[in-house]
């Protein structure tokens, strides 16, 4: 259901860009087309981190009152903290989503990531296993795609043939 009611949105879109000048963008998850490989769906335990109002820090933002606080914003080298965190043991274990059983083979892995390491492991009792969301990664990450190479388009085209007019985009 959740894959009929995206095809019907990206439909739309795909309708639209090459008549509105504005910017239609959409985005599921942090599903990424980088130039680099993103090798997990966050940087959960290495590089980011959630402070709540209080001031303390936690590992992500779904960690704020209900697991405990890893650091204060009064502490020193937090990210050394974070970094040695052992409320997800499995993060140091799992690096990569090329370790987690069923993704590595996959062709879409580093776009998605994985999926949310935290939703996974409530899920499926796991962080190294596909996300709960998979097979609607697998079927819309090829249409999101189709939809960035039709903005591209769009948008060479208009630089090559500018209009004055602006388009109506009421849908």
């Amino acid at each position: 259901k959740v894959i009929a009611v995206l095809d019907k949105c990206y439909d739309l879109m795909e309708e639209m860009l090459p008549k509105c000048p504005y910017s239609l963008s959409h985005k599921f998850g942090t599903i990424s087309f980088l130039d680099y490989q993103r090798d997990r769906w966050c940087e959960l335990g290495r590089n980011s981190i959630a402070i709540s109002p209080d001031g303390k820090v936690y590992l992500c933002q779904t960690d704020i009152g209900w697991k405990p606080a890893v650091a204060t914003v009064e502490d020193k080298d937090i990210l050394a903290k974070v970094r040695k965190q052992t409320a997800y043991p499995e993060l140091n274990k799992y690096k990569s989503v090329d370790s987690y059983d069923g993704c590595s083979l996959c062709s879409w892995r580093y776009q998605c990531g994985g999926g949310c390491p935290l939703h996974t492991k409530t899920v499926t009792g796991r962080i190294n296993k596909p996300s709960p969301y998979c097979t609607i990664y697998k079927r819309i990450i090829p249409r999101l795609i189709r939809i960035d190479a039709l903005k591209f388009i769009t948008r060479q085209a208009k630089s090559i043939h500018p209009s004055q007019d602006l388009p109506d985009c009421t849908i």
